[in-house]
């Protein structure tokens, strides 16, 4: 009885080691790879809600189908985000401890940005399969940018000299592309860190940090604004309506179309959204037997190619389309890298 009580007691302290390690792992994996923070993000990408989930699942070979195609989905302030996380599963057939990290962020400037990332880190001993996994989304919204500009502003009087001034105008313009690749890294700084906290946390549950949507506001009440004698009267509480409602006088009649900057300058100021899409993923598969080597790359990559073996086996990089494809040999044996950027 006692004997069966400490092998019990063992097989418990053993499978949480594991968990810790791959929680460890995992979290470690997420923080180190997370690009450097762009502080002034706030001026570009604006409400920013970072929602994350990490969850861990043990199995057999021969249940790897089951769970394969399992998705997940994380709900947001601007809609839901589905993922897959346990799609990498069929890897780990091949060797005995696999890791991955996929980043995909979209830009728009103005409009809809946002990071998803999802990382894996699993190990398999014989048929038994322990896998890791954290995913999430950053997501925020886009801008207008505009720069400012000073214009010499003219107005002609009756018998009076012409009178001139200088005003700043703002112009609508675009982003470079370092802004644009400071904001995607931004973005993907904020859900790498969230997605750590929640690999690290043990409820399982979804984590939302950031923007939270306020409270929709109660229905004002409308007063009617009428006229008196040619003049607008407008009720002290009502005062609200008219600025919604009645006409504006026109202060400035001076309106400056942008494109007269881009003749003055020489060159055409693009207002045009700006956005950028990438895809980056980085696997890597330990204990690959030498005979399986080309089968786990094709699992890996999730289609076959065709690849130069012997240089492969010697432990040259091999570039395929957008993926980057290089196994090295050690102890346990070879351990396959693949670097995908889309």
């Amino acid at each position: 009885m006692r004997k069966s009580l400490f092998i019990c007691l063992a097989a418990i302290a053993c499978v949480a080691l594991a968990q810790s390690t791959l929680d460890s792992t995992l979290s470690n994996q997420f923080r180190s790879s997370a690009p450097a923070d762009f502080a002034a993000i706030g001026h570009f990408v604006h409400n920013i809600q970072n929602v994350a989930q990490a969850e861990t699942i043990t199995l057999t070979t021969s249940q790897i189908a089951t769970f394969q195609s399992n998705t997940r989905t994380l709900t947001t302030y601007k809609g839901a985000h589905s993922f897959t996380p346990f799609s990498d599963l069929g890897n780990l057939r091949f060797g005995t401890s696999y890791t991955k990290l996929h980043t995909e962020h979209t830009v728009n400037i103005p409009g809809d940005c946002f990071s998803k990332v999802k990382g894996s880190s699993g190990t398999r001993a014989g048929t038994a399969i322990t896998l890791r996994v954290g995913f999430g989304v950053s997501i925020g919204t886009g801008v207008p940018l505009y720069t400012t500009t000073k214009v010499k502003k003219c107005k002609k009087r009756l018998f009076r000299k012409q009178k001139c001034w200088f005003e700043d105008v703002q112009i609508p313009r675009g982003v470079t592309p370092v802004e644009l690749q400071s904001v995607a890294q931004g973005l993907d700084n904020r859900v790498h860190m969230a997605i750590s906290s929640a690999v690290l946390s043990s409820n399982g549950n979804p984590i939302t940090t950031g923007y939270t949507v306020p409270p929709p506001a109660p229905s004002p009440i409308h007063h009617i604004a009428y006229r008196l004698k040619g003049h607008i009267h407008v009720p002290h509480r009502a005062s609200h309506f008219v600025r919604a409602h009645a006409p504006h006088r026109v202060i400035n009649r001076h309106v400056v179309p942008v494109h007269h900057f881009a003749k003055r300058r020489g060159r055409r100021l693009s207002t045009d959204n700006f956005n950028d899409i990438i895809n980056h993923t980085v696997q890597e598969l330990k204990g690959v037997p030498k005979a399986s080597v080309v089968d786990a790359i094709h699992s890996m990559i999730g289609k076959k190619v065709d690849l130069d073996k012997a240089k492969l086996l010697f432990g040259k990089a091999i570039r395929k389309g957008a993926h980057l494809i290089q196994a090295l040999r050690s102890e346990s044996g070879y351990t396959v890298k693949i670097d995908s950027l889309f």
